[in-house]
């Protein structure tokens, strides 16, 4: 019998408060044998890279799967950060819930990382992509054209329909950094969009934290994922995002969704710019609907719509059949 081949992946992420769960669900689909989860890359976004790089490994060290984590090492870039949303820690102000980080002796650049896991296996690596596009862009200046040596990039970004939420037409990880997004589009044609027009279509509610809860019974890790869900519904409740509904937003679980099961997702191939110039419109992502034919430039599958029971289920299942261990 062929031995099956696992899916290569890295996550790139600034975790940032779901990025948490990306970040789990990534290591749980690598315990369960679904993927080769190579390595999780780092940069400032969310809070400082210095902050979104020990999260990581704190998330490592949760899970206790070993796997190496890079970290932004250039000077900061983008539009500030999101600590006003995600706590001066990045995880909700519950660092102190987790045991203390040991940083490995030598630190992973996460830009080297990238290149060189493109490089030893193109054509076949996934980079699931749930902060902005600095380190990708990063990437692509170093070694141009090597973003169309991976397989797919699939991103969590934009915003076609739904409006914004960092401002009234851009989402955040677009906007932070616009131009390494545009830099990131017009370099591949090999990008699954995810935006917020379907992160938002759906509430994941406290009912279903508890459901996944239930199999997370030692002690600290239930007490932080509980209290992590708590202070996102409460973030989510001040901006006024939720319609009143009790929960929060996965926006970022969804890249990890859409590998696992791509099933479940539906969207459309069009051209994506990204708005790089303008006050009011900088980290816009416009789609060029026109019927016109498109030979002529990069095409982005953008996700349009989730079946949002499919992807609870999913996501829940997966959860309460990882062993956190003790």
């Amino acid at each position: 019998m062929t031995e099956k081949k696992l899916i290569p992946v890295i996550l790139d992420c600034d975790p940032g408060n779901d990025d948490i769960f990306a970040i789990l669900w990534a290591m749980i689909a690598h315990q369960h044998g679904y993927i080769d989860l190579q390595g999780v890359t780092t940069l400032g976004g969310n809070v400082s890279a210095d902050l979104t790089y020990r999260n990581a490994l704190r998330m490592r060290d949760f899970t206790g799967i070993d796997v190496p984590v890079g970290k932004d090492l250039r000077p900061v870039v983008g539009a500030g950060d999101a600590s006003h949303i995600h706590g001066a820690d990045g995880i909700g102000g519950l660092s102190n819930l987790l045991p203390d980080v040991q940083e490995p002796s030598q630190t992973l650049d996460s830009v080297q990382m990238l290149i060189d896991a493109i490089q030893r296996q193109p054509g076949q690596l996934t980079i699931l992509v749930t902060g902005p596009m600095t380190n990708l862009a990063a990437a692509e200046r170093k070694v141009p054209g090597i973003l169309q040596q991976t397989k797919y990039i699939i991103a969590m970004g934009g915003s076609f329909h739904a409006g914004g939420n960092v401002t009234p037409t851009s989402e955040f990880n677009i906007w932070y950094d616009s131009a390494s997004a545009k830099a990131v589009f017009d370099a591949t044609d090999h990008i699954v969009l995810i935006p917020l027009d379907v992160t938002q279509s759906f509430v994941f509610s406290p009912e279903d934290t508890e459901q996944f809860l239930a199999e997370i019974n030692h002690g600290y890790k239930a007490d932080f994922m509980r209290k992590l869900t708590q202070a996102v519904i409460h973030t989510t409740r001040n901006f006024r995002e939720t319609h009143y509904q009790n929960g929060f937003f996965v926006h970022d679980g969804h890249v990890v969704g859409f590998l696992l099961y791509p099933h479940l997702y539906r969207g459309t191939l069009v051209g994506v710019h990204v708005e790089n110039q303008w006050e009011y419109t900088k980290g816009m992502t416009v789609a060029d609907r026109r019927n016109h034919a498109r030979t002529d430039y990069r095409k982005t599958l953008v996700i349009t719509d989730v079946d949002h029971y499919g992807f609870l289920e999913a996501l829940v299942q997966d959860f309460r059949e990882f062993d956190f261990g003790e």
